[in-house]
């Protein structure tokens, strides 16, 4: 469940591609330029997730407080735009960027707030998501997507304790209009949320043991409707992904020799465990996987 800690980090990934899940060739990468933010807190758990899209990095905080937004036109030389840290003192767990709009989801009790970006120099409140108009005060994870004409933030809350995730049409920032509130298949506290098309992936962390895969053609009239369920074992399933076009899954169990766990899932009430992947079998030295 934690997130990032460090600072902002610009470089150039070359991927050289092995044969599937035969030996794993080394990444190159290049380290562009970094940026260091001044922060008031002397803790080590300075930042949170960070986001770019186009021109516009934006990264979220632990101790910090509020979102630091970046111009990074020039990847060797980012900027610091400004820092949205609207009152009360607000930590930020969650930023995201498309476009010229930023999401921010707040871990201590004021919702998300949805900023215009057209200056990254001067943000603007464009609205925020919380209990008043059916979201939670508190964020932990978050996604941002369009899906037939509509805008929409789906959400889940920073308390375990809350097991429900949101979804809401975000479309006017201003006025934004609960469509969904939902639980997983078995109940537990959903961690992350993957999107590839019409479906949607949901991995259980907390009394959980699975990932949900949900349709979500109709989102607009109809809540989503779950097509299957992937038994994936150890009620850590931090995050999941899919390839590309869909057809395999793959799962981040996070506890102590975790696994990352690939399965076919081309027919969602027939899941097939086709890999498992441990750091020693990429020679690496490493606890877990995370995301």
């Amino acid at each position: 469940m934690t997130k990032t800690n460090g600072f902002l980090y610009l470089a150039v990934f070359a991927i050289f591609t092995a044969a599937f899940f035969g030996e794993a060739a080394a990444q190159k990468v290049k380290l562009r330029s970094q940026i260091n933010p001044a922060c008031g807190s002397s803790s080590i758990s300075k930042f949170a997730d960070i986001y770019a899209d186009g021109n516009i990095a934006v990264q979220g905080s632990y101790s910090c407080r509020g979102v630091f937004i970046y111009n990074i036109s020039n990847p060797d030389a980012p900027v610091l735009s400004s820092w949205y840290n609207p009152s009360p003192n607000q930590q930020f767990l969650e930023a995201i960027v498309i476009g010229n709009r930023g999401y921010f989801g707040s871990g201590s009790g004021d919702g998300v707030h949805i900023v215009d970006l057209t200056n990254p120099a001067s943000p603007t409140l464009l609205g925020k998501v919380n209990t008043s108009n059916g979201g939670f005060n508190t964020i932990h994870e978050m996604m941002v997507f369009d899906h037939g004409g509509a805008r929409y933030l789906l959400e889940n809350s920073n308390s375990t304790q809350n097991r429900s995730l949101k979804i809401i049409n975000v479309t006017n920032p201003a006025v934004p209009v609960m469509k969904w509130d939902f639980l997983s298949s078995d109940g537990g506290w959903v961690h992350a949320m993957h999107i590839r098309g019409n479906k949607m992936y949901l991995s259980g962390f907390v009394n959980s043991s699975r990932v949900d895969i949900y349709d979500i053609t109709n989102l607009g009239i109809q809540a989503p409707v779950l097509l299957g369920s992937v038994a994936v074992g150890g009620s850590n399933n931090h995050s999941a992904w899919t390839n590309e076009t869909g057809e395999y899954l793959y799962s981040a169990r996070e506890f102590s020799n975790g696994d990352l766990r690939v399965y076919d899932v081309r027919d969602p009430t027939l899941p097939l465990l086709i890999q498992t992947v441990r750091a020693a079998d990429l020679n690496l030295n490493a606890v877990t996987p995370h995301n």
